[in-house]
Parts: C-alpha cells; sequence; structure tokens
C-alpha cells in the first residue's frame, strides 16, 4: 500500500507544478502504480498507523483490491482526458487519493470520515468547471450524500459503543439480538442506498453527471459510487444472515431496475440516458448483495456476482461517459436527435461505442455478463418468480442499448468530425479490452474472491 499511496501523492504534486503534459504524466504514474500492484497482487503491504490512541489500519483483501486496481485504472484513463489545469488535476487528484484510502482503510470512523471528505474536491469540480446547471447540481450531490453521511454516522456510533474498537473485524461482535443494533444497521444501510444509489435515491446523480465535466462523470459513476457498494459489503455481508426481512427490498430493488431502464429507454440526452444506466446496473448488483444476506447457501456466489457487477459496470461505465464526452467536443451537444452517422466520419469511436453499449447489455464473454448471470442464478434458486422477475432487466436494457446504437451510430452524418486523438484511444482501450479480458475467464476473478 505504501507505494501506491507514495505514487498518488507524487501525482497531486505533479498537479500543482507548471509542467507541460501534466496530466499525461500523471496518467503514466498512475499506469505504473497499477503495474506494480498487479505483479504484487497477493504481497501488497499494510500501513498500520495511530491516531489519538486508536490504530489506522491501511491493507489489502480479496474485495478491496479490486476496487484498488479499479481506482488506479480510472485515474489513470481521468488524469490523460482531463485539462491541463493545475487546480482541475489537483482536485480530481486528491479525490483519487481519498478513494484509494476508502477502499483500503480498516476502521469504521475513518472509513466515515474519508467517505464524507470525497465530497468536498467534488463539490469544488463540479461547481467550477461544470456544466450551465453546476451550481445546483453540486449542491444537490453534496446535500444527498452529506445527509446520508450522517445517516451512517449514528449507526456507527451506536454500534460501536458496545465493542472494544473500530475495526472492521469488531463488526462481527455486534449483539443482533438488540434491535436497536438492528436499527443503526438499517441507517448505514440506507446511507449506502443513496450513495450507489439506487432507486428512488437517485435523483442527485442524474444532475451530478449531466452537469460535470467528462473526467469526473468518468470517475463519479466508475469509483466514487463503488464506495457505497463496497461500504454494504463491508458492513453487513460479515454476518452471513438475514439482519431484516430483505425479501420486500429485494423485489422493490428489481422494480427499480426495470422501472430506471424503461426511463433509460425514453431519454433524449445521451448524457442523462447513461446516467440512468447506472442506476440501474447498480440496483441489479443490490439484489445480489441482499441475497448474500437472505440465503447463507449462496452467499459467496451472489456476491461475488455483485462484485463482478461493480468492477464491469466501472470500466463499462467510465468509457461510455468517455465516449460522450468525446461526441460532445464534436457536436456540441448531448441531445440524440442531434447526434447521427458516427460509422461515417468516426468508425473507431463507433466501434468502441457499439462494443461497451453490447457489454452494458451484458453480451455473453463480457465482465458484465458473468457478474449478472451468478446473480441472476441465484435469484432463481431463491425464488423462481424472483428470477423471472430480474430476467426482465435483460430485455429492458438490451432495448435502450440497441436503441441507442441505432440512433447514433447510424443514420446521415452531421456535424464536423475529428478523429480520436492518442489519449482517447489509449483510454478507451484500457477500459474496454479487460472487460472481455475478465468476462473471459471469470472463474480467475470469482476463485480469488471467494478465496
Amino acid at each position: 500500500m505504501n507505494i501506491i499511496f507514495i505514487m498518488s501523492l507524487i501525482g497531486n504534486l505533479i498537479a500543482i507544478t507548471k509542467v507541460n503534459y501534466k496530466n499525461t504524466l500523471i496518467g503514466i504514474l498512475y499506469f505504473l502504480a497499477l503495474g506494480f500492484s498487479l505483479n504484487n497482487l497477493t504481497t501488497l503491504s499494510s500501513l498500520d498507523l495511530s491516531i489519538w490512541g486508536h490504530p489506522i489500519l491501511f491493507s489489502t483483501n480479496a474485495y478491496n483490491t479490486l476496487f484498488i486496481l479499479l481506482t488506479l485504472a480510472i485515474g489513470a484513463v481521468c488524469n490523460l482526458v482531463s485539462p491541463n489545469k493545475s487546480l482541475y488535476l489537483f482536485l480530481l487528484n486528491l479525490t483519487i487519493f481519498v478513494l484509494l484510502s476508502v477502499f483500503s482503510i480498516n476502521n469504521t470512523i475513518g472509513f466515515y470520515i474519508l467517505f464524507e471528505f470525497v465530497l468536498i474536491p467534488l463539490f469544488i469540480l463540479i461547481l467550477k468547471y461544470g456544466y450551465e446547471e453546476r451550481k445546483k447540481a453540486a449542491i444537490t450531490m453534496f446535500l444527498y450524500n452529506f445527509i446520508a453521511s450522517l445517516f451512517m454516522l449514528f449507526g456507527i456510533l451506536y454500534i460501536s459503543s458496545d465493542l472494544p474498537n473500530y475495526s472492521f473485524k469488531a463488526l462481527k461482535l455486534i449483539n443482533l439480538s438488540d434491535k436497536y443494533n438492528l436499527y443503526a444497521l438499517f441507517l448505514i444501510l440506507l446511507s449506502f442506498l443513496i450513495k450507489l444509489p439506487v432507486w428512488p435515491f437517485h435523483h442527485w446523480l442524474l444532475k451530478a453527471h449531466t452537469q460535470a465535466p467528462t473526467s469526473i462523470s468518468m470517475l463519479l459513476a466508475s469509483v466514487v459510487l463503488k464506495m457505497g457498494g463496497y461500504g454494504l459489503i463491508v458492513f453487513l455481508t460479515p454476518f452471513k444472515a438475514a439482519l431484516f426481512n430483505t425479501k420486500y427490498l429485494i423485489y422493490v430493488s428489481i422494480f427499480g431496475v426495470i422501472f430506471i431502464s424503461l426511463i433509460t429507454f425514453m431519454q433524449t440526452n445521451l448524457k442523462k440516458l447513461i446516467a440512468y444506466s447506472s442506476v440501474s446496473h447498480m440496483g441489479f448488483a443490490l439484489v445480489g448483495i441482499l441475497l448474500s444476506l437472505t440465503n447463507s447457501s449462496y452467499v459467496n456466489l451472489s456476491l461475488t456476482g455483485s462484485i463482478l457487477i461493480l468492477i464491469a459496470h466501472g470500466l463499462c461505465s467510465a468509457g461510455l461517459f468517455l465516449c460522450v464526452g468525446i461526441i460532445h467536443k464534436r457536436f456540441n451537444t448531448f441531445y440524440i436527435s442531434k447526434i447521427t452517422g458516427l460509422w461515417h466520419k468516426m468508425p473507431l469511436l463507433s466501434l468502441f461505442l457499439v462494443i461497451l453499449l453490447m457489454a452494458n447489455l451484458s453480451l455473453p464473454l463480457s465482465l458484465n455478463f458473468a457478474g449478472e448471470f451468478l446473480v441472476l442464478l441465484c435469484a432463481f434458486e431463491s425464488s423462481i418468480i424472483l428470477g423471472l422477475l430480474l430476467g426482465l432487466s435483460f430485455i429492458t436494457t438490451a432495448a435502450y442499448s440497441l436503441n441507442t446504437i441505432a440512433r447514433i451510430v447510424f443514420g446521415e452524418q452531421k456535424g464536423s468530425l475529428s478523429n480520436l486523438s492518442k489519449s482517447e484511444t489509449v483510454s478507451l482501450i484500457t477500459l474496454t479490452v479487460p472487460i472481455f479480458i475478465l468476462g473471459a475467464a471469470p472463474f480467475t476473478l470469482q476463485n480469488y474472491i471467494i478465496g
């Protein structure tokens, strides 16, 4: 962990210098950190600190390592496609540094502080560099997430009052027979549902995505939202049993997935369409996590499926938002009716867009398919009706994904278009290729997670 944090801090220092092409330099730095992490996957060291007498441990395990690797990959790409502005790059890399800390810390209070701190640089980035309605979007995002974080804080303080320390391991000692502990855990659950977010807590995300600059939308969708999924895994799954009657919550989540997919189909704004798609996929991941709490017989399978969905969505959504950003540069609009004929002038971008949208609809051999198939399998094991309802989401997702391809890629060419830049091409390759490499061998990841 030491080398990862050091490289991230160096990235922040480079950001405030006057070096030319510093965004490219920082991107290369994160690629080096990613390569180091992959070569030392099983031997990443821990970082042990003590603050006010409380031990603060930063370490890796089967769960958080994948999110750390995702953060490094997305961090590299976001820097490559970001403007070469000192404040922008500093705030971006500060956010990445905090996200790496969130996924590696093993302390509940420390997790809350870092979880909350992420909002500050994101708020400034959207407020200063966003589009026309950036002020409203930044304030909405901050208020939603600040209130959600307070729910988590209240829950953590209550359940920790009877625990020997604030470490994640101590969570297993919670007395589940105390109904107030269950209420506290429900507050924590609620905070993560808002952070993911899932229907009906998704409104802040739509505003943030549509107004945020491209690289911030990429980071927001691919990594920031994953704090919610990771938090659910860390705080709730250690009990390996139903904490609440999750059956109704699962059905509500499935309704949200299908309902949001139908709304996605009707969108006329391409960036908002991808944002709605993110909400739908986060709902699918939530179903898998809730299934792991419902029945311990398939806890590993459904939880693995959810983690694969989160990682796949991180790569896929970042790629899609990058495609949207590239399109906006050429067409100066997000409206689908004004974006047609990409294939005629930008065949390479069209190819990436089609591949990513096909992965988004869970094309076989993609990592998206591997994760959603595992969750769907567990849903059928739980209830045939549950499985059939969840299966409907495959149809609705395919409908809006294929409709988007038909409307944007083909048709009469409009606008003055230019080819992809080198940084855009490298970024899209970085985000697209792993989806199918990992999707072709999902059991490797599954064995790593379970092991």
